[in-house]
């Protein structure tokens, strides 16, 4: 278990699940293809910490911060080094065309 993983900000409803929501992020999408989901919850935070929560959320993108590089230091990522582009997907979208749509 990571240390970031050890703390939570804001409560605990993390901290009884059998996996960190952040580390299925990246069983799901890998490493770097998890990078654009810390980014954005770290920018989230801080962008709205005023509007929002205040100091919490600030210390919750910090805690992000923590993890991200965690995780950059164990995949030994060169972070001057853009990561590759993830490639297109295509999506089946139900509904009354069933056309597929890429996204």
């Amino acid at each position: 278990m990571s240390k970031a993983n050890d703390t939570q900000v804001g409560g605990q409803h993390y901290q009884n699940l059998k996996q960190q929501h952040w580390d299925r992020i990246v069983d799901m999408f890998g490493w770097p293809g998890a990078r654009p989901y810390f980014v954005g919850n770290i920018t989230a935070y801080i962008e709205r910490y005023w509007q929002k929560n205040g100091v919490q959320d600030l210390h919750k993108a910090k805690h992000y911060i923590e993890k991200l590089i965690e995780l950059e230091e164990a995949h030994l990522i060169d972070i001057n080094k853009p990561s590759e582009p993830c490639s297109q997907t295509t999506l089946s979208i139900q509904g009354t065309d069933s056309k597929e749509r890429d996204l």
